[in-house]
């Protein structure tokens, strides 16, 4: 059987098998098991070219494994599949970019790549030191160390094992290189030369100061009026440390504060006198909370704090010194605040953020000025 028939039938038992799934969500009981087989046939398709045939063959392998799923679950796996046959369409390029995009957000750590930026913003000019940083790092936290190394370096993200492969395959490259220059060539160089004429991944890159590129980044992430981050980070943050502590199986708590009678205060004194009230919260914030702490604008008077293995209890503590910081300010202002936590009280960023948004509601049922765990 030539591979144009083995193309053809595989298309006719996709088209038999997606009447198949579309019937069974009729009919199909719920249950636990999760998409992984779906997912990791999606991500197998990115790698696999221009072959027609192999991506085909991973579609069915997909579809296969719907047979035993419940109803919700075949209703991703549908819209999943659905999804799955548009990507035939997209270009080699656009499957990369797509894949880049998906891994940013589902992947990233946050506190690695504080880290790392750290280390090469400390001592740019001693690559020897800065590689056996990055060494040290990399047994210490695995694998995720080279997703977040390529993020902040070239801006690409790759998977785990693709990210280790180019950074041996850079390392090998700026040994070449040393050898055919006559002179020490750093890892940027390499870098740079690598994903530009062997590996082609860039195609006209433009090249800034890291610190200037931060600073860039921070303004479009941060706050202007309170100097904390603002909505668009929490939804990134919050789905970066939500898929970290299940990877390592931590506690992730969300602690969301509202200042009490703040629509009052705003009518009484004005907008003027409420955005010193809210700029002062930030510096608070910022002075109460741990390093490894996230705090958000949530919207309005509300703030976000996110709490990297941390349980409620532990972030009640927090949340206890910010309320004893506003009482040293003596400008009579309180928050009620609200705490859910993962595991215990919730399985996704949505459920975290709703289940502290009705404790904060039962702190302020309760008199004000209180902090309540979600249960």
């Amino acid at each position: 059987m030539t591979d144009k028939e083995k193309i053809k039938k595989l298309q006719k038992t996709l088209r038999e098998l997606k009447k198949e799934t579309k019937k069974k969500l009729e009919n199909a009981e719920e249950t636990n098991q999760f998409l992984e087989s779906v997912v990791q046939g999606y991500e197998n398709t990115l790698n696999l070219g221009d072959s027609e045939r192999l991506f085909q063959e991973s579609m069915l392998k997909a579809y296969e494994k719907t047979v035993d799923l419940g109803k919700q679950e075949l209703i991703s796996a549908y819209d999943t599949i659905s999804a799955f046959e548009r990507i035939g369409e997209l270009s080699r390029d656009e499957l990369m970019e797509m894949r880049s995009e998906v891994e940013r957000l589902k992947t990233g750590n946050i506190s690695l790549g504080r880290e790392i930026g750290v280390i090469l913003n400390e001592d740019s000019d001693n690559e020897d030191k800065i590689l056996q940083e990055f060494e040290a790092i990399h047994k210490r936290s695995g694998d995720d160390f080279y997703i977040d190394l390529f993020k902040i370096l070239v801006n690409l993200t790759f998977t785990r094992e693709k990210a280790e492969f180019y950074w041996n395959e850079i390392l090998k490259h700026m040994n070449s290189l040393n050898i055919k220059v006559g002179r020490k060539i750093g890892f940027r160089v390499s870098l740079l030369d690598y994903f530009i004429n062997i590996n082609k991944f860039l195609k006209n890159p433009k090249i800034i100061e890291l610190r200037f590129y931060e600073r860039t980044m921070k303004y479009a992430l941060i706050d202007e009026l309170t100097g904390v981050y603002n909505r668009k980070y929490l939804d990134i943050c919050l789905s970066s440390e939500l898929n970290r502590s299940k990877r390592y199986n931590e506690a992730l708590t969300v602690l969301l504060l509202d200042i009490d009678d703040f629509k009052k205060f705003n009518d009484t004194y004005g907008h003027m006198e409420a955005d010193k009230i809210l700029e002062k919260m930030g510096d608070i914030l910022k002075k109460s909370c741990r390093e490894e702490d996230t705090i958000c604008r949530y919207g309005g008077e509300e703030f976000i704090v996110i709490c990297p293995e941390t349980d409620s209890r532990g972030v009640v503590v927090i949340a206890e010194r910010i309320r004893e910081f506003l009482k040293e300010e003596g400008d009579a202002i309180t928050v009620s605040g609200g705490v859910a936590s993962y595991p215990l009280d919730a399985e996704t960023e949505h459920e975290l953020l709703k289940r502290a948004d009705k404790a904060m509601y039962t702190s302020k049922f309760n008199g004000k000025n209180c902090i309540t765990i979600y249960g």
